[in-house]
């Protein structure tokens, strides 16, 4: 499977709920023609300049050692980097009625640098940063 088709079964994986799959293929196929009107580049490239730009590199793991849970920092493997930013995409559109428009205006966001997703990983980075301490309760 290419990147291209891996990227695609991925978003609309994670958009369907309810078992509708093909109404999510529509929504995602207008996804990238409103992408496509915008910055005139292949769509899916631009998909994954911002997946590159939203995942996260490393995440906290509760651990349980001598009755206290400390979150200790942990090196995420790329397909679950994948994961959770795609997670962070689609989630990041809210209540919108029309989705497409919802991770369009998030994706527009994420190259102005306002994007909740970015805020997201920089709240990562900051919980990490703080549990630095833990890092040798890894096993």
């Amino acid at each position: 499977m290419n990147n291209s088709k891996f990227l695609v079964y991925k978003i609309v994986s994670g958009l369907t709920k309810n078992g509708k799959k093909s109404s999510n293929e529509i929504i995602f196929y207008n996804l990238l023609i409103l992408l496509q009107k915008k910055y005139k580049v292949n769509p899916i490239k631009i998909l994954w300049t911002v997946i590159n730009k939203i995942k996260p590199t490393i995440e906290v793991v509760n651990r349980r050692k001598s009755g206290k849970i400390y979150q200790i920092p942990q090196i995420i493997k790329p397909k679950r980097q994948i994961k959770i930013a795609l997670k962070w995409l689609i989630n990041s559109t809210g209540k919108n009625i029309n989705v497409e428009h919802g991770i369009y205006n998030e994706i527009c966001n994420v190259f102005l640098l306002k994007s909740e997703c970015l805020k997201k990983k920089e709240k990562l980075c900051k919980l990490v940063e703080a549990n630095r301490a833990f890092l040798h309760y890894r096993w």
